[in-house]
């Protein structure tokens, strides 16, 4: 029998199978990562062409990996610079000092890593810009036999803006603190002020021998000091219901000229106790309204109430307007004015222009607030125009529901002048053609004033003619101006009205005008209708 042998060769593979396993492993699980990153990834060689997207840039860009046809990242995330060159990425003037091109650089040149590197990048599509913020990283993953690198770009535009609205409500917060407890401060001050007085002189009312004029003077201190404390409840009762939307509604129907005359009557000895020359505008049409009337008082009262306390001279004026699906009111002064800065925080709560120690106004600062709230509460809007030293108009608009309308300017409302005498009107005018135009005008409501053609003719006028109730004066004049006529006049007669008939009515003028003795401005051209309106108003 042969003896046969079979000789086997066999080869240990093993290790090799299982390092090719654990390779594809790993790079099934890199593939995985890639394509899973809620960022945008981009493979890219040392010419900066992009070779691969992850999923989520291929998304976010609407590219595609099969055609990238040698765009570079600038492309493929359609930075506003690469559309505007013509060579795409890298061509255009703005590429020298793009970050995401340094990082790119800086990393093949020295296999440095960057994580993390924030820049804020403009992109456009369609036409249309979007600005965002991004952040950068970057590594080397392979390096035979050539470099390639990994960019990652993580859009963090919201997040930004997230955080920076989480700043502005954390100082907003800190601000409303602040002036929380600044008004607390200054309330504590409003309230004890008049309390100190109330209490203070009603120990002394109980002296047995203080004299009855003392003890006049005292009680009327104490009424004060009430009325001040009053007003100052009434602000935090009236703020802490509008704020808790306890504020109703109640319509009713009047007249707005007459509400206008009680405004006029209730402000008109607390304007002239500060040498404040006050004036209302009733408009040129008799209106009955449908609205709340304590509330539109409630706002009239703190805005005239303000124009008062920050006007220490000159002339205050509130009337109103109406507009096609609107009445337009205003309270305009020459005080001191507001900072264009303060325009929109001053209707904020607790907010004062003065907030220093040594401020020159007191109050509590809730006036505006207040009359903001109950203002959008009747269904308008209220706003301001002021410059600082020239003077504040606040403005506020209801929608106009109108029960009657009617001219205020027909005979039958002139009835009550149709007795006058003449020479109860004198018109300072050197220009025949305005004296003229003027005297038909009164002449229509059977006035027949008298004319001087100078100041010094109008001033001997006013000495001769006793009867005279209302002077109308030019400014300009030859031989006597209108300003030393009403100088002289007022020597001799601090009471009769002198308007001013003039062209300049700028608030420097007007403030000029008031503090040289006149009692109101009416301006040129002259309109017919605004002059009878004067003459009813101090007249009639």
């Amino acid at each position: 029998m042969t003896d046969r042998r079979i000789i086997v060769f066999t080869e240990m593979i093993t290790d090799r199978k299982n390092f090719e396993l654990a390779l594809e492993t790993s790079e099934m699980q890199l593939n995985s990562i890639f394509n899973s990153a809620p960022l945008i990834m981009m493979l890219i060689d040392e010419m900066n062409v992009v070779l691969k997207i992850n999923k989520f840039g291929i998304e976010a860009t609407g590219r595609d990996n099969g055609k990238l046809d040698g765009l570079k990242p600038g492309d493929v995330i359609k930075c506003i610079h690469s559309n505007v060159s013509l060579g795409g990425c890298g061509y255009d003037s703005n590429c020298e000092n793009c970050i995401l091109r340094k990082t790119i650089d800086e990393t093949f040149k020295t296999g440095k890593e960057h994580y993390k590197i924030e820049s804020n990048l403009t992109t456009k599509e369609n036409g249309k810009e979007k600005s965002s913020t991004i952040l950068i990283s970057t590594s080397i993953v392979t390096k035979n036999p050539e470099k390639q690198l990994l960019i990652t770009i993580d859009d963090i535009t919201d997040r930004k803006q997230l955080e920076h609205d989480l700043i502005k409500a954390r100082d907003k917060a800190e601000e409303s603190d602040n002036l929380k407890s600044a008004f607390l401060a200054n309330i504590s001050h409003e309230i004890r002020t008049p309390m100190n007085g109330i209490m203070g002189f009603s120990d002394m009312l109980t002296n047995p021998n203080l004299s009855e004029e003392k003890r006049k003077q005292f009680s009327l201190l104490i009424q004060d000091g009430c009325r001040q404390l009053l007003g100052i409840i009434t602000d935090v009762i009236d703020i802490s219901m509008l704020d808790s939307r306890q504020v109703s509604i109640v319509d009713s129907e009047f007249s707005l000229n007459d509400f206008m005359q009680e405004l006029f009557l209730m402000y008109r000895q607390v304007a002239n106790n500060k040498n404040i020359n006050l004036f209302y505008n009733n408009g040129f049409t008799k209106l009955k309204i449908l609205t709340d009337r304590e509330k539109l008082k409630h706002v009239f009262s703190n805005l005239i109430s303000n124009a008062i306390k920050f006007t220490d001279n000159g002339r205050i004026e509130f009337g109103f307007v109406l507009n096609d699906k609107e009445i337009e009111f205003y309270v305009s002064d020459t005080g001191i004015g507001i900072a264009a800065s303060f325009h929109d925080a001053i209707f904020e709560r607790f907010r004062q222009v003065e907030t220093s120690d040594t401020r020159n106004y007191n109050g509590a600062g809730l006036g505006l607030s207040i009359a903001k709230g109950l203002v959008n509460l009747l269904g308008g809007k209220i706003w301001l125009k002021s410059k600082t030293g020239q003077g504040t108009t606040f403005y506020f608009s209801i929608p106009a529901r109108i029960v009657e309308k009617d001219s205020w300017l027909t005979s039958e409302n002139f009835s009550g002048l149709q007795n006058l005498h003449e020479n109860e009107i004198l018109i300072a005018e050197d220009d025949e053609i305005n004296f003229l135009f003027m005297q038909e005008v009164l002449n229509e409501i059977n006035l027949y004033p008298m004319h001087a053609k100078n100041g010094a003719e109008a001033v001997t006028l006013f000495r001769k003619y006793p009867s005279v109730k209302l002077i109308l004066m030019d400014i300009k004049m030859p031989v006597m101006d209108g300003f030393e006529a009403t100088r002289s006049i007022r020597e001799f007669d601090a009471g009769v009205p002198i308007i001013a008939q003039t062209a300049y009515t700028l608030p420097g003028n007007i403030r000029e005008l008031s503090k040289s003795g006149f009692n109101g401005i009416i301006s040129k051209p002259i309109d017919k209708e605004k002059l009878e309106w004067l003459v009813m108003q101090y007249l009639y």
